[in-house]
C-alpha cells in the first residue's frame, strides 16, 4: 500500500499528493493488509480473534510508517469526529463515513490541507483508494479526462423501487438530498457509481462542497453521481478499468499479479482493484 502511494507520489513530482488517513478506528481502516482475508476466512472465535489483533497491529504500524515515510506536508489524518463536527446532521444516518461518504472526508481533509497551509485548494482532483493499482504510469492517468467535470466507473442508473429495497442506501440518504435529488424535482432515479477511482474538476469540487454545507447527504456511491448528471455537469465513464479484476475479484493471487505485470511490459495502463498484495 505505501509502495503504491510513493510510486504516485514519483510519477507526478509536479503535482500536490495528500495521503488522507482515518484514525478513528484501526479496525476499520481501508488500510486493507494480506492477513484481513484469514480474518473472514475462519470460523474459529480464538483464531478469528488472534488474526484481527494481529491485523489491527500491522494496520497501526502502516499509519505510523505513512506518516513517517511522507511527513506532515502529505500526510492529513482526521476521524469520524472531525467530519461529524462538520457535519452534525450526518450522525443520524449512520454507518462508517470513511467507507460509505468519500465526499464528505474529501471536504473534511481538503479544508485541513487548507488551514495547514493557509491557501486555498485549487485544480482538478484525483481521490484513489488505498487498494488501487494502475499498470503504468500514474500521471498518465491523472492527465486524461481533463474535459471533464466528474469521472468514475460504472454510472448506473436505478429507480426509486431499487433505492427502497436496498435499505442501506434508503436509510443513508438526508431528507434534502432525498427531496431535491429524488423526488422533489420529478427525478425519478438516482445515479449509481464506484467510487475507488474518481476525478472531480474545480467548479464541480466545489458545487459538492457548497451542497454538503447545504445538507444534502447521501452515500458517495449514489451521491456524486447523482449531483454531476441531475445538475449538468460534464462526466465520464473510467475506460482503464481492468475485468475480472475490477471490484469482482480480488487481486491477491499470482494469477492477477502475473497479468498487472504483462500490462506493463506491454505499456498498457489498466487499473485493478482491489489490490491486496
Amino acid at each position: 500500500m505505501l509502495r503504491r502511494m510513493k510510486k504516485i507520489q514519483m510519477d507526478n513530482p509536479h503535482r500536490e499528493i495528500v495521503v488522507a488517513l482515518d484514525t478513528t478506528n484501526v479496525n476499520a481502516s481501508s488500510l486493507l493488509l494480506p492477513s484481513s482475508t484469514a480474518v473472514f476466512n475462519t470460523k474459529d472465535p480464538a483464531e478469528w480473534t488472534k488474526t484481527r489483533q494481529k491485523d489491527t497491529e500491522e494496520r497501526r504500524k502502516a499509519i505510523r510508517k505513512a506518516i513517517a515515510m511522507f511527513g506532515n506536508r502529505v500526510v492529513v489524518t482526521y476521524t469520524q469526529e472531525d467530519v461529524y463536527t462538520l457535519f452534525p446532521g450526518m450522525k443520524d444516518l449512520g454507518g462508517s463515513v470513511a467507507h460509505e461518504y468519500h465526499d464528505h472526508c474529501i471536504y473534511t481533509v481538503v479544508k485541513a490541507w487548507e488551514t495547514r497551509h493557509a491557501k486555498s485548494f485549487k485544480g482538478h482532483l484525483w481521490v484513489l483508494e488505498d487498494d488501487v493499482e494502475f499498470t503504468a504510469p500514474w500521471n498518465l492517468l491523472f492527465d486524461n479526462y481533463r474535459e471533464y467535470d466528474f469521472v468514475a466507473h460504472r454510472f448506473s442508473t436505478y429507480d426509486r423501487k431499487w433505492q427502497k429495497n436496498h435499505e442501506y442506501f434508503g436509510k443513508q440518504i438526508s431528507p434534502k438530498f432525498r427531496s431535491d435529488f429524488l423526488m422533489g424535482l420529478g427525478y425519478q432515479s438516482y445515479v449509481f457509481i464506484l467510487e475507488h477511482v474518481v476525478k472531480y474538476s474545480p467548479v464541480f469540487l466545489a458545487k459538492v462542497f457548497e451542497l454538503l454545507e447545504q445538507g444534502y447527504h447521501a452515500r458517495s456511491e449514489i451521491g456524486t453521481g447523482t449531483f454531476a448528471t441531475r445538475l449538468n455537469f460534464t462526466w465520464s465513464r473510467l475506460n482503464e478499468v481492468q475485468k475480472p479484476w475490477y471490484c469482482t475479484t480480488h487481486c491477491c493471487d499470482n494469477k492477477c499479479m502475473a497479468a498487472i505485470a504483462n500490462l506493463r511490459k506491454k505499456g498498457e495502463g489498466r487499473i485493478f482493484h482491489p489490490v491486496k498484495l
